[in-house]
Order: structure tokens, then C-alpha cells, then sequence
């Protein structure tokens, strides 16, 4: 399965395509980018995180999207489903690069990705690992309805667990 196209107000959620590959590489090359995420990685490992969320898809029948950005149709970042073996439970995640943050990307594309992620068989209640430094996602989780729920070390990281409200058929379950 590949991912399903899923289209916002300004966003396009999108399968990867070979041509993210350099925007891709270019974003895990960055410190200040991806210092809540792992930190940087060399540019021959970003094609096997690429390669990771593609085969999500192929593992868990959801997975990470391509975020574009429709307006000048540039690779804005990414989001979705993640269940690496090592995580107590699946997680919606999300990331936009730094040249499309400040504008609402995130929760405009992650509200969008959580109601597909219940839609398809997910998780009607995911959570989000984040670290407790990254305020702009902990906003995000907050305008997304996550409550901060306890703290985990994962991958030797403090980070907190945020649940997401329960999600059915793509609408907030009462």
C-alpha cells in the first residue's frame, strides 16, 4: 500500500516520490532542524529514513506522508504514522522545515493525517513523543486536543507522551 493523497486548505499529503530525496537529505543535514528528532544524520542515511516511512506503508498500511506545500508545490516536511518496535505504542508525528514554519502547517496537515491514520484502521487514539525543550510542537499537540499524559525515555531521551483524543471515521468520537 502507498500512502493515500490527502488534500487541506494549503497542503497536500502525498506518497514520496524520488525527487524528496535532496530536500529530504538537505533537512537531516541541519542541527538546529533536527535537534528534537535524533539530530543529523549523513546524506547516504536519509534515503534509508525515506525508505523507512515509504515502507510503513508496506509493514503497517499507514505511515508518513510527503508534505507539500500546494501554493509553490516544494516538499514543506512530513507527518504521520509511526510504530518502530522499540515505541510503547504508535505515534503521529510531524515536522515541517524551517523555511515553512510560523504558518500553521502542522496542525493543519497533522488534524488532517489523524482523521485518515482512524479513517484506515488505525489507532483511534495515538499519542506524540515530545521533547520537553520543543515548545512549537508541544503548541501543535495542544491545538490538536493532546493532553500531556506522563514522561518515557525512548532511544535514551526523556521526552513526554501527549494523547491525541480518540478519533473515529475522521471525526472527534464524543
Amino acid at each position: 500500500m502507498s500512502a493515500p493523497r490527502i488534500e487541506t486548505e494549503r497542503l497536500l499529503l502525498r506518497e514520496f516520490r524520488a525527487d524528496d530525496y535532496e530536500p529530504l537529505a538537505a533537512f537531516w543535514a541541519d542541527d538546529e532542524a533536527t535537534r528534537y528528532i535524533g539530530g543529523t544524520v549523513p546524506h547516504y542515511r536519509a534515503f534509508g529514513i525515506v525508505s523507512s516511512f515509504v515502507g510503513h506503508w508496506q509493514l503497517y498500511g499507514l505511515g508518513q506522508w510527503a508534505v507539500e506545500d500546494k501554493a509553490s508545490g516544494a516538499l514543506a516536511g512530513f507527518m504521520g504514522y509511526l510504530n518502530p518496535p522499540d515505541w510503547p505504542e504508535p505515534e503521529i508525528g510531524w515536522t515541517i522545515f524551517p523555511a515553512f514554519q510560523g504558518r500553521g502547517y502542522a496542525p493543519e496537515g497533522a488534524l488532517a493525517a489523524r482523521a485518515e491514520i482512524a479513517r484506515l484502521g488505525g489507532p483511534e487514539r495515538l499519542v506524540s513523543y515530545i521533547d520537553p525543550g520543543n515548545t512549537p510542537s508541544i503548541r501543535v499537540a495542544e491545538k490538536l486536543g493532546a493532553v500531556r499524559e506522563r514522561e518515557v525515555k525512548l532511544r535514551e531521551t526523556r521526552l513526554f507522551v501527549w494523547r491525541h483524543p480518540a478519533v473515529g471515521n475522521g471525526r472527534a468520537a464524543a
